[in-house]
């Protein structure tokens, strides 16, 4: 099985932590469309954007939206999968490392998908802005390894 190297993984690392930072840190609202405009409401009052960099988090903001409707959609199709994998009398490992290649396929497509609006407002973003962030999502990761 395909591995991704550590660049790659550092990559989707951070791209699926800006997914859960854009959609999911709330428990406000009942759609995702809610839930992320409570979010990047937040995330702008607490960070003091300007103009250029609310209008850049809106971007991420709809990019992430239809990010994760994909994966919610791929999400479906491949517990199916794997349903009908786990149902077989045997499972080869040919199968089996074609259907984690094509679940990590899916899965970077999607995030590759909001990486240029992730990019463009991270460069927007000053270094005391990049520190707040970095000390609530450390703040936050020790708050769940608990």
């Amino acid at each position: 099985m395909k591995f991704l190297n550590t660049k790659s993984l550092s990559g989707v690392t951070a791209m699926v932590a800006t997914l859960a930072l854009v959609l999911g840190l709330s428990a406000c609202g009942s759609t995702p469309e809610e839930k992320a405009e409570h979010i990047t409401d937040r995330i702008s009052s607490k960070l003091d954007l300007n103009e250029t960099q609310q209008a850049l988090l809106q971007v991420l903001r709809d990019d992430a939206l239809v990010a994760a409707k994909t994966m919610k959609e791929n999400k479906t199709q491949m517990k199916t999968e794997f349903i009908e994998l786990i149902g077989q009398q045997s499972i080869d490992e040919n199968q089996l490392t074609q259907f984690m290649d094509q679940a990590t396929l899916a899965l970077t497509t999607n995030i590759t998908g909001a990486t240029p609006s992730f990019i463009a407002f991270h460069a927007s973003l000053n270094d005391e802005q990049r520190n707040q962030i970095v000390n609530f999502m450390n703040k936050h990761n020790h708050h769940h390894d608990k």
